[in-house]
């Protein structure tokens, strides 16, 4: 390695004590920066495995949640006419009508109430939503007051362990069964018969909050879609189940990430001048020693470029740190406020290896901006007048 260069390294070895002081605040920043955008993309993860490519859900126009549409008897039967409908062994199409509401649940970890998302369905759902698969207990009975609770419900909520009895809407409800569905916001969510939830809430029999389609093919859709759109009776939206569940992380995933970004934009901030105290301190206090390289035949580049490494090597070992600390983090379990449906989402977060490469990015730019100045300054530096004066 060049002289410039080792001796930058042997500089950060004799000031042990003010480089990993820098070390750690650039590491504090990675790992606050990495953490915020693993939570980012943990719940946009969540939401874009809810949705399969051969499923379609229908919503009445305007509507931008479930919960906000209604959908007719009469529609619903109208759809089910409908030609690239996958049909089951007895012939009946593949048409799943749903009912959504929330409710208040106790949060184990905030011990306050929190609101849950209840999905009335019927037994056919689950030929429509394939991924939903019991892993104890059992799918509830038809017309039976009971619930099927998703894994991540049953950890977040209190009171919908497998057996245990809740009072939803003045009616008890027992668990009857424990789902999953690989990771999706169903996880989330409490299942129970479609009438017994439209009798608890007052619902019209007859009046239904949405509709999930199972297509032929995915490549059917257009043309289910423009059947849909030329039929006077039906004023409906239908979106790929995909491509609707990912809109719905957009409002989320974009303010925790824009908070994030403040965040470790503050933190930065404190970080480069730790960073800079250090890296100008030390440039301080070798003004002869960059001298003498300079009289000794040195470039003024090599001059910058050995400031400019030591930055380099102080940055790389606090993102590196970073990301070392904030990996136990990958896959934590947590839960936060869906603004689309006001109820609580479990997710978890997730650490890729392309957002470790962004942390130690961004520990990269902390590095070179609190080494500019100093090495804009070696740029002022007269070899025989520092030698003179230090």
């Amino acid at each position: 390695m060049p002289v410039p260069y080792t001796y930058s390294l042997n500089s950060i070895k004799a000031r042990k004590s003010s480089s990993a002081i820098a070390i750690l605040c650039i590491a504090g920043v990675v790992c606050v920066f990495i953490v915020v955008m693993a939570m980012a993309n943990g719940f946009n993860k969540m939401l874009k495995s809810t949705g399969s490519e051969d499923n379609v859900i229908i919503l009445r126009k305007g509507s931008s949640a479930e919960m906000m549409s209604i959908i007719s008897k009469e529609q619903y039967k109208a759809v089910g006419d409908i030609m690239f409908i996958k049909r089951d062994s007895e012939g009946n199409p593949l048409v799943s009508p749903e009912v959504v509401v929330v409710a208040p649940f106790f949060h184990k970890s905030t011990k306050t109430n929190a609101l849950g998302q209840v999905r009335g369905v019927l037994p056919s759902a689950l030929k429509v939503h394939p991924q939903v698969k019991i892993i104890k207990g059992r799918f509830f009975n038809e017309g039976m007051y009971e619930f099927v609770v998703g894994k991540n419900a049953a950890n977040m909520y209190e009171g919908l362990e497998l057996g245990k009895e809740i009072n939803l809407g003045g009616r008890k409800f027992k668990v009857s069964g424990i789902m999953e569905s690989g990771g999706s916001l169903y996880e989330s969510e409490i299942w129970c018969d479609l009438k017994l939830l439209q009798e608890t809430y007052k619902r019209p029999l007859n009046v239904f909050s949405t509709m999930f389609v199972k297509l032929n093919s995915k490549n059917d859709f257009l043309k289910f879609k423009e059947m849909i759109d030329k039929d006077p009776r039906l004023n409906f939206d239908a979106k790929t189940e995909k491509s609707f569940f990912e809109e719905q992380s957009r409002v989320v995933t974009t303010l925790i990430r824009v908070l994030g970004f403040l965040v470790a934009a503050v933190m930065a901030v404190g970080a480069v001048f730790a960073a800079f105290n250090t890296i100008y301190t030390s440039f301080a206090s070798r003004v002869k020693e960059l001298a003498t390289l300079r009289a000794i035949g040195f470039s003024q580049e090599s001059v910058i470029g050995t400031i400019l490494f030591e930055s380099f090597i102080l940055s790389l070992s606090g993102g590196i740190l970073g990301c070392l600390i904030s990996l136990p983090l990958d896959n934590f379990s947590a839960s936060t406020l869906n603004f689309q449906s006001f109820s609580q989402v479990a997710f978890s977060f997730d650490i890729s290896l392309k957002l470790l490469l962004e942390g130690i990015l961004f520990a990269l730019v902390i590095g070179v901006s609190a080494g500019f100045i100093p090495a804009i300054r070696s740029t002022k530096l007269k070899p025989a007048q520092a030698l003179r004066e230090t």
